[in-house]
């Protein structure tokens, strides 16, 4: 059998079928559970042999049961019994959000409207997992600042367990940072300035792919350290992301535009030539 992970009330799961050759009371069956050394959220009718779950199925500690059912005749003088395996398969559901870990610290956060929000039973005020790095103002453009981390106990084959990092950017804002969408690499995109901002709050998203998609928050909070201004900067190209996943149908006719690669906006002005470097 077959069930999603969730909290029961006698849900039935299917029946169970015994026969007797025998006659009158030796042929009239009572079906049971056979005792486990742990609790387990079935139960199954004795007359009919329709098992039930009756509590909480969670895939994250048990994805699985092995029952024992049997089942007994009535018979005065001897009762004789048999028994058989019954598998239940506990389904994934996509009740978890990913978590943030390897952290620096937690740092409350007060939603803007907190006080309306607490009126409806909201969530107004969190704990925001903190990651902090630092960085010199002349850090080339593509330099790494961190990276972050986050797990999620959900399965991972249907997608539900799987996790993709996103910057949230607001209108109008300089992209000054990218975030490897697969490993969580936060790397710049454009030169800092000390004399304009010493700190950066990055807010990092961790999405899975279930549907609907489940997510967390995090910030890292980047301080820029003053250099001397006559030191020279030296930058390379950097691309808005650096991973792509691209899908084509076969037998497509040739040439195909795939996709369009884009470097960070300080170079959009800038003369390029793309080359490949490995075609594997």
């Amino acid at each position: 059998f077959n069930v999603e992970e969730a909290q029961y009330t006698r849900k039935v799961l299917g029946k169970v079928d015994a026969t007797d050759a025998d006659f009158g009371q030796n042929s009239n069956l009572t079906y049971f559970i056979q005792p486990s050394t742990k609790d387990i959220p079935f139960e199954i009718s004795p007359l009919t042999g329709v098992l039930s779950v009756n509590g909480e199925l969670d895939r994250e500690k048990e994805d699985k049961y092995i029952l024992t059912v049997v089942a007994r005749d009535n018979g005065q003088d001897k009762q004789l019994s048999s028994s058989v395996s019954v598998e239940v398969q506990v389904l994934d559901v996509n009740d978890n959000a990913p978590k943030f870990f390897a952290y620096d610290e937690l740092q409350e956060w007060k939603h803007p409207e907190a006080d309306e929000l607490s009126n409806h039973n909201f969530e107004s005020v969190m704990m925001i997992p903190v990651y902090k790095a630092t960085l010199e103002e002349n850090a080339p453009i593509g330099t790494t600042v961190t990276r972050v981390y986050a797990n999620d106990s959900d399965f991972i084959g249907n997608g539900n367990g799987l996790i993709l990092y996103s910057l949230p950017q607001k209108k109008n804002q300089i992209n000054l940072f990218s975030i490897d969408s697969k490993e969580g690499i936060i790397t710049t995109t454009a030169r800092l300035d000390y004399e304009s901002q010493t700190v950066h709050n990055v807010t990092v998203v961790a999405s899975d792919l279930g549907s609907p998609s489940l997510s967390s928050t995090a910030i890292v909070m980047l301080t820029v350290t003053d250099v001397p201004d006559d030191v020279e900067l030296l930058d390379k190209p950097v691309f808005i992301s650096r991973y792509y996943e691209l899908e084509i149908e076969e037998n497509v006719q040739a040439p195909v535009e795939l996709v369009t690669l884009n470097l960070t906006e300080y170079y959009e002005n800038f003369k390029m030539r793309y080359y490949i470097l490995n075609e594997n």
